[in-house]
């Protein structure tokens, strides 16, 4: 038999619930006004906001899409303008951040200064201020903050916001849920970073202001209950945006001056739309140099390296000795186009690459690489640790290589080179992994969300 403590348990839960279910009820009678907020001027947020602004343009959803941006990304993107005036749809509009307010934000795709501490631990409460003035001001039912991590520090602490918010998250959840550790692993200040991030996830999704936690991270179907209780974590295809050139198959050879009779191994030193460490990257270019120069030359003239994307000088210049250190010990052929970090990417000619090669990570996710490369079905090389490394063994989408491995890489890449690549991942598998990362399906999974019908 019940005693009254349990009864009156009960009661209350029947009480919240009831108030949960008016509440929803009352919130379908008001019209729904939606939120996009980008506070950082993230290269990577264009794409995704480029997608949820043309989708409900393209599908014309009811209610109000409020796009509130830094006048620093909409100057860098002014696209998203364009598309809002091409489409001419009456319930979207444009909101550049005041200036005053703006300079609070310090924009979080320059490199952040170790003298610079206070201002890093104050830049997660003047971007929720930020967020709190504008779901006011424009009265929003609901808020989409483009890059959940920018406030997650006053969500976590239950700072009150005026309408429940919702976020993306592009790092991988698994990184923080402790299931995975590097085989050498001590207690260091990255296991402390860990249990941080843990604790911080684990109080942001128990926070009523949270709707919901859209997960740029495929491994992560559902999260264990004690972690998400509300089930509040929501898997989301990352459809990349990535500048690439298309130039007519008999010249892409040609205009990139590649010998004949090479295959093409693409090496990518940063993935485009995402973050990235760039002293991995440099790590990961000399792992790949010291491989090749292992190969025995006959295997050698089989191959081309195409090195793009951004390096910061010194690195460029440690890179460019490495190359000329290599071509005179191997008969390889080594192209190389990067460029300092800040500038506009440069095309990804990922049409050209025999092979893509995807720089060693622990964290991180370059969805847009693999994402691109499964529609060409062209095969990935990586390592076998991070998130990227457990999507190319599960997904079929290529070879994977134990981490920190010279020897093993240089046996891969002998295998690549002498083995028919039609071998080499599933094209099947590659071709439903492109399927799910389209820009319908994300736009479309983060609005049933959002704006159910």
């Amino acid at each position: 038999m019940a005693d009254g403590s349990d009864l009156q348990q009960v009661t209350q839960m029947l009480v919240e619930e009831a108030g949960q279910l008016a509440r929803r009820e009352s919130d379908r009678s008001q019209p729904q006004r939606l939120l996009l907020l980008e506070l950082f001027n993230r290269r990577e947020s264009f794409a995704y906001l480029w997608y949820l602004v043309h989708y409900w343009s393209e599908w014309r959803l009811a209610g109000h899409l409020d796009v509130v941006l830094t006048p620093q990304f909409l100057q860098n993107h002014p696209e998203i303008l364009d598309l809002v005036k091409r489409q001419a749809t009456p319930n979207i509009q444009i909101t550049a951040i005041a200036p005053e307010m703006a300079a609070l934000l310090i924009a979080s795709d320059r490199p952040p200064k170790r003298n610079n501490r206070p201002q890093q631990m104050l830049q997660p409460f003047r971007a929720w201020s930020v967020l709190c003035h504008y779901a006011r001001q424009l009265q929003s039912t609901q808020c989409l903050v483009m890059d959940l991590d920018g406030v997650a520090l006053p969500l976590a602490l239950a700072a009150q916001a005026p309408c429940p918010i919702s976020g993306l998250c592009f790092h991988p959840l698994r990184d923080r849920l402790g299931d995975h550790r590097p085989r050498d692993q001590k207690f260091s200040c990255s296991v402390i970073r860990s249990w941080q991030q843990r604790t911080l996830l684990h109080r942001i999704l128990k926070r009523d202001h949270l709707k919901q936690l859209f997960c740029v991270d495929p491994l992560v179907v559902k999260l264990p209950l004690h972690l998400d209780p509300y089930g509040k974590a929501v898997p989301l295809p990352d459809p990349v945006h990535l500048q690439w050139e298309v130039p007519p198959a008999e010249n892409w050879c040609e205009q990139w001056a590649i010998e004949p009779g090479r295959r093409v191994f693409l090496y990518c030193t940063n993935d485009a739309d995402h973050r990235s460490d760039h002293s991995s990257d440099i790590a990961g270019v000399s792992a790949m140099l010291e491989a090749i120069a292992h190969l025995p030359p006959s295997l050698c003239r089989q191959m081309c390296l195409v090195i793009v994307g951004q390096l910061e000088p010194e690195a460029q210049s440690r890179l460019a000795y490495q190359v000329a250190a290599l071509r005179r010990q191997r008969p390889v052929q080594v192209l190389s186009q990067v460029q300092a970090e800040g500038r506009q990417p440069l095309p990804i000619p990922l049409h050209l690459a025999d092979v893509v090669v995807v720089p060693s990570r622990k964290t991180g996710y370059h969805g847009g690489l693999l994402t691109q490369a499964a529609r060409l079905q062209t095969p990935i090389l990586t390592t076998d640790e991070g998130l990227i490394g457990e999507l190319v063994k599960r997904g079929q989408l290529g070879l994977t290589v134990r981490a920190g491995s010279t020897q093993h890489l240089a046996v891969a890449l002998a295998y690549l080179l002498e083995t028919p690549l039609e071998q080499v991942g599933d094209r099947q598998q590659m071709q439903q992994f492109a399927a799910w990362n389209t820009d319908v399906r994300f736009a479309a999974t983060v609005f049933r969300y959002l704006c159910p019908l």
